[in-house]
């Protein structure tokens, strides 16, 4: 009986993919870094970052402020000051949350799950910053029993840390919890290789790991909480 849903944050409850993988993102990224000192092509900018992205997948550094735009100069042979690499990297959030959208259903699926008595955690990779504006932006944060950003304790989903971190402060039984996310290394694998059911949200693809796959976030409710 699953007693615990744990949910990822962007691009599981909030679609903040859509900006990042559209031209209005990638025109706002080359914006900001020709602002800042750093010419680059579209086509360019778009090859570095699929480059910096496999390097530093398991990085806890990653969502550090400032690191990501630090790192894009470094590959071009040139340096940044960290402040400048930080404000630059804001403007981009800014937009970010600005576009972001709550994916259809999730308040409905939260709310159900809480009169249901099912305990709610979130666990995120977004940075610190970037989680609590998208959280209070769209007002979900009453939904959940604890809040766990992984820069807050230094390792990624990824590691398992998070979860085992959960699983310790509430005394869980990893059979007794489900794991909603879109990513199959930071969501799926981990939580599956701790003994936890996995659903894997992604309306793009399917992965062939998780226990389920779904592209409606009301399928939860009606493949474990509907009487």
């Amino acid at each position: 009986m699953i007693k615990t849903v744990i949910f990822d944050l962007g691009g599981t409850l909030i679609n903040t993919e859509y900006f990042t993988h559209t031209l209005k993102g990638l025109k706002k990224n080359i914006e900001i870094l020709n602002s800042i000192g750093l010419r680059i092509s579209e086509e360019e900018f778009l090859k570095l970052r699929e480059k910096i992205d496999k390097i530093l997948k398991k990085d806890p550094r990653r969502n550090f402020p400032g690191f990501y735009y630090q790192k894009l100069f470094e590959f071009k042979n040139k340096k940044i000051d960290l402040d400048k690499a930080i404000n630059a990297e804001k403007k981009y959030q800014r937009a970010l949350i600005k576009n972001s959208e709550l994916y259809p259903n999730a308040k409905e699926l939260l709310s159900n799950l809480l009169r249901k008595g099912i305990r709610l955690i979130m666990i995120t990779n977004n940075s610190v910053e970037e989680a609590n504006l998208l959280i209070d932006k769209h007002k979900i944060r009453n939904f959940f029993n604890y809040i766990l950003i992984s820069e807050e304790i230094g390792f990624r989903k990824s590691t398992k840390k998070p979860f085992l971190f959960i699983i310790e402060k509430f005394n869980l039984k990893p059979n007794e919890i489900l794991m909603v996310g879109d990513k199959e290394e930071e969501d799926v694998l981990p939580a599956k290789e701790l003994g936890i059911k996995t659903v894997f949200f992604n309306l793009k693809k399917k992965s062939s790991i998780a226990d389920y796959n779904i592209t409606d976030l009301m399928d939860i409710w009606w493949l474990f909480f509907h009487d």
